[in-house]
């Protein structure tokens, strides 16, 4: 056994709210503490290095119990192969405290997630941890959000730091934004919390027992006291309960955080390889390549017509039926079948196929590949309902999305003769000796569009290759547009749309993309795909072109624009299902997911500084 008084512990932990059965709180047996123990400390190196089972403690008081484990782990460096014969020796240890409402977690070098707790207590919910060690004396320097938009192309987490957010940054739809963790100073101490896995680190020197449970008990009491108050962090989204997030609501898509499977996890050991079960056979499979697979919306399908707790995972993308044994198509297949379950108080994914994928892990553990999606609550579901989302295995909502809807609609400049367009360039009516579009064609439409491409200086179109935009606009001094346009014969279409989106947000940044400028004038000297069409349409020369961008880049007053202009969806028409949707009766599913990339795009620009505008059939 170790001496008590040589252990010193990071003032760092998690808190539980412990569960309570007719109307007292769920014991906390000494059986239940060893499973605990003998699971987080699977791959231990011989007997415990230090046990203590519900030893009896006070802080002034208050009493409770702690229990501890120390224990030793072997495992190869990272950087060596088993060859080498390189072991580690790394000591990890797990502690719990008992108070009389609420659970403390402490450890090191132990992969402890909250499923492990489950039948005894629940994490602190996330408004409460999130706001109550925050008053009007507490800077709030960092932030870390990810979006409740499940779309393909949407920003999802970042990352912002200042002496006092709350003085500097007002984000355009924090609605929209879920608090991940976040770093606050107050009275000169730093502390880190993350809501989301109920974690709170102060950055003060390490503690004793003693110095540990008087930090500990100092957090619980401020949790158990804390009473919500209007302050900045009400702008983000807002925590429900599930049975809330499931009243008069219906699950839509999901998305499964690929990148959640690369990152480092919160202070625990993250996926080092992993590999799948074919017949026998352990085929490797990269880990970039499986958040690949993942990383991607699902739209959801009820498995049984009358039951609403099992969803297929579906993919437009994904073919029926997959028969060959290579590579890629085994990363289809670790897609394919998968089903989301709706439990009592969460989701959950399961697929057979999930089961046999296995991932190891640095700390030499191993499990399946659907284990790791669950613990790691690494996927969130959205709802026909667009205030409300499920992410990081807790709901939320964004009570604010009506509002903004109803002000992002004015980004949509409604568009006289865009209904009469047959196609987007025109390109199979074309000749090889044509020297410009087709009027009926968005090409032509923009070429001749006095807001779009007329009144420009210069006008260049970027179309195929490695292209910004189909056209970019230029004002001398003025303005630069990035023109974006897509048609679709098949009416209203959500697709169609999401892709006119993701070009134009993912070529944002392209806008003051400088250096590129020459090597982009290579291609813009040649005609369009083997026609006689200049890519210069309007202006004098293509060297002048370029120069009159670089100026108006630099000029701060000058207006910089992205420009979609579809012809599939008439404004009319979005303005009559917005307000259907706001109200939670749309049920049109392609205008929903379309108003979901709406308050992308628009939020994106908005981010970047860049008006968004929006020209589509009256």
């Amino acid at each position: 056994m170790i001496d008590n008084s040589n252990f010193l512990f990071r003032p760092s932990a998690r808190f539980f709210k412990r569960n309570l059965k007719d109307g007292a709180v769920v014991p906390v047996t000494k059986a239940f503490i060893e499973d605990l123990f003998s699971k987080l400390s699977i791959n231990k190196d011989g007997q415990y290095r230090h046990i203590e089972l519900k030893a009896n403690e006070k802080v002034g008081s208050h009493p409770l119990f702690y229990s501890i484990c120390v224990f030793v782990k072997k495992n190869s460096p990272t950087f060596l192969s088993p060859k080498a014969k390189k072991i580690n020796e790394v000591y990890a240890y797990a502690m719990l405290i008992e108070f009389p409402e609420y659970v403390v977690i402490s450890a090191s070098n132990v992969q402890f997630t909250e499923y492990h707790l489950r039948n005894i207590a629940i994490e602190v919910d996330h408004d409460t941890l999130s706001r109550c060690f925050i008053n009007e004396k507490t800077s709030i320097e960092k932030l870390e959000t990810e979006s409740m938009d499940g779309s393909d192309n949407a920003i999802r987490t970042r990352s912002v730091t200042a002496l006092n957010l709350q003085n500097s940054w007002a984000p355009t739809i924090a609605g929209r934004q879920l608090i991940g963790a976040m770093r606050v100073r107050r009275d000169q101490i730093s502390s880190t919390i993350n809501p989301a896995t109920a974690r709170l680190y102060d950055s003060t020197s390490a503690k004793s027992f003693a110095g540990f449970f008087d930090w500990a008990w100092q957090k619980v009491f401020q949790i158990r006291s804390f009473k919500k108050q209007a302050g900045y962090l009400d702008n983000f989204a807002q925590s429900l309960s599930f049975l809330e997030l499931n009243t008069g609501r219906n699950p839509s898509s999901t998305l499964i955080s690929g990148w959640k499977l690369i990152e480092p996890l919160d202070g625990e050991a993250q996926i080092d390889s992993c590999y799948s079960l074919e017949k026998d056979d352990e085929i490797p499979i990269e880990t970039s390549q499986l958040a690949g697979v993942f990383d991607r919306v699902f739209k959801l399908i009820k498995k049984d017509s009358d039951d609403d707790s099992k969803f297929n995972l579906i993919h437009p993308d994904d073919p029926d039926d997959i028969v060959s044994d290579s590579k890629d198509n085994i990363l289809l297949k670790i897609r394919r079948g998968i089903v989301l379950r709706k439990n009592r108080n969460s989701f959950s994914i399961y697929s057979p196929i999930l089961t046999q994928v296995k991932v190891k892990m640095t700390d030499d553990s191993e499990q399946t590949l659907a284990q790791f999606i669950n613990r790691q609550n690494a996927f969130q579901v959205t709802y026909d309902d667009p205030t409300a989302v499920y992410w990081s295995g807790k709901p939320f909502r964004d009570p604010g999305i009506g509002g903004r809807l109803a002000s992002f609609m004015t980004s949509f400049k409604p568009t006289v003769g865009l209904e009469l367009m047959k196609d987007e360039k025109g390109d199979a009516r074309m000749k090889k000796t044509d020297t410009k579009f087709k009027d009926d064609c968005l090409f032509g439409f923009i070429e001749n569009n006095v807001e779009l491409g007329k009144d420009a200086d210069f006008l260049i179109c970027d179309d195929l290759g490695d292209e910004w935009a189909d056209y970019i606009a230029i004002k001398d001094g003025k303005y630069i547009k990035f023109i974006h346009a897509k048609h679709n014969d098949d009416g209203i279409s959500a697709s169609a749309f999401q892709e006119v989106v993701a070009q134009a947000i993912k070529n944002l940044g392209n806008m003051n993309n400088l250096p590129e400028m020459d090597r982009k004038k290579t291609n813009w000297k040649t005609p369009w795909n083997g026609t006689k069409v200049n890519r210069l349409r309007k202006g004098s020369n293509m060297d002048d072109a370029i120069e009159a961008y670089r100026r108006t880049v630099a000029r701060p007053n000058a207006d910089k624009e992205v420009c979609l202009v579809i012809d599939f969806v008439s404004h009319k028409r979005l303005e009559t299902e917005m307000k259907l949707f706001v109200e939670k009766k749309s049920k049109e599913y392609q205008l929903q997911q379309m108003f979901w990339l709406i308050t992308t795009f628009i939020a994106a620009c908005l981010d970047s500084a860049t008006k968004p505008k929006i020209y589509c059939p009256k």
